[in-house]
């Protein structure tokens, strides 16, 4: 299977597919906390596209792993240039703490570049329930039946995230966003889940 490639649908009812794997790390600009995007009519009626729905829940992170690279690029030129004039007057320790700094501050910027795309997508069809979460260099994607999905809003009074639940299988989403949002992405999903089972493809 290539990056990136959703799982294929086998067109039945009731059917359920569950991978995990590895890619590499993504670089796509981080874009907006939360959004909603919706493909195509109910159903695909007078569009011919099946209807789809899609919810992206992502980290507000102000500088994508692009822009963190630019930064700490000049930050290395104006600290290694200031470091050098000291040495050119003998003083050495200059460099090395510059160094030491650069290297601390790296190390904090590769890890949160590392995160800065983490993302999940729920997208919902009459095919199926794609969800899918992306951690560091790890995707991982989950299919449920629509017909048997059962969406737990989560409780006001603690920080929960929320379930899906499809014939045994368990599937946590909203880490990446707060409280507020989680309850909204859950009772938008669970009216669509609904709207789903109303209106049955032909």
């Amino acid at each position: 299977m290539k990056r990136g490639e959703m799982v294929p649908d086998s067109g039945r009812r009731g059917s359920l597919s569950v991978l995990i794997f590895c890619v590499a790390p993504i670089g796509n600009d981080v874009g907006d906390t939360w959004h909603v995007v919706t493909i195509g009519g109910r159903h695909g009626q007078g569009t011919g596209v099946p209807m789809t729905r899609e919810w992206t829940l992502q980290r507000n992170c102000s500088l994508s792993p692009r822009q963190v690279a630019r930064a700490y690029a000049v930050l290395c030129l104006g600290s290694l240039a200031v470091a050098v004039g000291f040495l050119a007057h003998g003083i050495w320790f200059v460099l090395a703490f510059s160094l030491l700094e650069l290297a601390l501050v790296g190390l904090a910027l590769l890890v949160y570049a590392r995160h800065a795309t983490d993302h999940e997508r729920i997208a919902l069809s009459e095919s199926g329930l794609l969800v899918t979460c992306v951690r560091a260099d790890r995707r991982e994607l989950v299919r449920l039946d629509p017909l048997w999905t059962r969406v737990v809003v989560p409780d006001e009074r603690r920080r929960a995230l929320v379930q899906l639940e499809s014939r045994g299988v368990k599937v946590e989403v909203g880490r990446f966003v707060d409280d507020a949002r989680r309850r909204q992405v859950a009772r938008e999903l669970r009216q669509a889940l609904r709207s789903v089972s109303a209106f049955p493809p032909p």
